[in-house]
């Protein structure tokens, strides 16, 4: 957006530092030249990453005028971009009269006012902060687009594994139906076999007694051929003859009534293995049932404890970073207070101290910075300590954030440990129906362990790849417990046939 402006002025501000015409260490106003010089170059290199379409994000800046007619900035009222572009047109000209003209003490101040208004836009619009923001602003929605596509992957799969085991658990319903049909249909044949058995024992014994009746009917006749010999002896025997048709006629009526009565008896007997077939197919059922429900129960605590150890093990390693960063802040607390108290009660032993450092000399005498040179004294105090006292402030805040973080994943912990618990009580003890559950139960309680505590703490798209390898060790666990669950199915079903 600047670009050309910024690098005009840089080749102005080499060309002038080349041979520099005005004394640099001068306050032509408020503040010497070499200040005014660092804070320029400072303002370009913050306008050089300000790109033309990062307008659109700063919507503020470049939909809104200011009214600037205040006496440090001395301009009309305009968009942000307009009144820096004019500065910058300042900036230039100002250096260009200085460069190409005689020494003049009005251009270097107006130089100095120029540069201070720039410099007061930009910071106290905190311009510069949102330019840094920027490019993280578009990485953090990057990272949420590209977690978004990984969990609808995730819930495809996990959703194609669910319909897989349905189909498995109905193909082994049809397979028990059809070994059923099979045993009653064996014990059919088992027991028409026995009944043909019992019928050709029958026929063997009608033929013994028909082989009976032909001998006797061949002792009849020659009876009858002796009794056409003598004719006497016949009457003698009609009456033996009445008497044994009478048996015989008896013993017929005996042998009909002893068939009818094994008939019914086998009648009984089919009715009776009738219910205990009957029984049995109840009593089968009764425990392929059984088994299901355990098979459920099993892959559902094996699939909460795997979840738990996942966020076990990133509490475990968190623990030792909490301690990391709570022994840094000890000890570089105690080195700024050290340090903070040294430099402003004892400044002359202080200064002794870090001009004792090979590396470090200030090429100052201890007595004349503190007797004639306040303002160096302030100077060097405040960059010994300020940065000591925001890398003190840095490392608490690493403490802080770290231990937030180990809660979050602690309450990770616990939601995953009573993910199943909470929705078997709910759906079993208090007869709530399943899709309710799901709905108020299961499914925020699942938003919620798969939300992103680095993200959530640090207010950044970072710590991913801890959160994809939560995701695979999760699948990885599903995928296992599946086939722990087919083997022991399969076990049973070998058993019960």
């Amino acid at each position: 957006m600047f670009e050309q402006q910024v690098s005009n002025i840089e080749r102005s501000l080499v060309q002038f530092k080349e041979n520099p015409q005005y004394n640099l260490h001068h306050p032509y106003y408020l503040i010497p030249l070499q200040q005014v010089l660092s804070i320029l170059e400072e303002d370009l290199a913050i306008l050089k990453e300000l790109k033309p379409e990062d307008l659109n994000y700063l919507s503020w800046y470049s939909a809104n005028s200011f009214n600037n007619n205040v006496a440090y900035l001395k301009q009309d009222s305009g968009l942000i971009n307009t009144i820096i572009s004019g500065l910058l047109n300042d900036i230039l000209t100002h250096l260009s009269y200085m460069i190409n003209k005689p020494v003049n003490n009005s251009y270097a101040s107006a130089l100095t006012q120029s540069v201070l208004r720039l410099h007061t836009i930009i910071k106290d619009f905190r311009l510069d902060l949102d330019v840094k923001r920027l490019a993280g602003v578009r990485a953090k929605l990057n990272d949420a687009n590209s977690f978004l596509n990984k969990a609808k992957e995730v819930f495809h799969e996990i959703d194609n594994k669910r319909q897989e085991l349905e189909d498995a658990l109905s193909q082994l319903e049809a397979f028990k139906e059809q070994l059923l049909a099979l045993q009653e249909l064996y014990e059919q044949i088992s027991d028409l076999n026995e009944e043909l058995g019992r019928l050709r024992n029958t026929k063997e014994n009608i033929d013994d007694e028909y082989q009976d009746f032909l001998a006797k009917k061949d002792e009849i006749d020659e009876v009858y051929s002796k009794t056409q010999q003598i004719l006497q002896t016949v009457e003698n025997l009609k009456e033996d003859f009445s008497k044994k048709i009478g048996e015989y006629e008896a013993f017929i009526n005996q042998y009909k009534e002893e068939k009818l009565k094994v008939l019914q008896g086998f009648d009984s007997e089919i009715q009776k293995r009738y219910e205990d077939l009957d029984k049995y197919k109840k009593s089968q059922q009764e425990t392929l049932e059984d088994l299901i429900k355990r098979a459920k129960e099993t892959f559902e605590w094996t699939r909460a404890s795997g979840m738990r150890e996942v966020f076990v093990e990133r509490i475990r390693g968190l623990r030792w970073e909490v301690w990391f960063y709570f022994g840094a802040f000890l000890i570089s607390a105690t080195l700024t207070l050290f340090v903070s108290f040294s430099a402003i009660f004892y400044p002359k032993a202080f200064f002794q101290l870090i001009n004792a450092i090979p590396f470090i000399n200030l090429d100052i005498t201890i007595q004349d910075t503190i007797n004639n040179n306040g303002w160096l004294l302030l100077f060097i105090r405040a960059g010994i300590i300020i940065p000591l006292i925001f890398f003190t402030y840095l490392l608490w805040s690493s403490f802080s954030k770290t231990r937030m973080l180990m809660e979050e994943y602690r309450n990770k912990e616990i939601l995953a440990q009573n993910l199943i618990f909470g929705s078997n009580m709910l759906s079993e003890d208090l007869g709530l129906k399943s899709d309710r559950v799901e709905n108020e139960f299961v499914k925020p309680t699942v938003e919620k362990l798969l939300e992103d505590p680095i993200e959530k703490v640090f207010g950044r798209g970072k710590g991913r790849k801890s959160e994809d390898t939560i995701v695979k060790k999760l699948l990885d666990e599903f995928k296992e417990i599946k086939t722990s669950m087919k083997k022991t199915l399969g076990e049973k079903s070998d058993g019960q046939s």
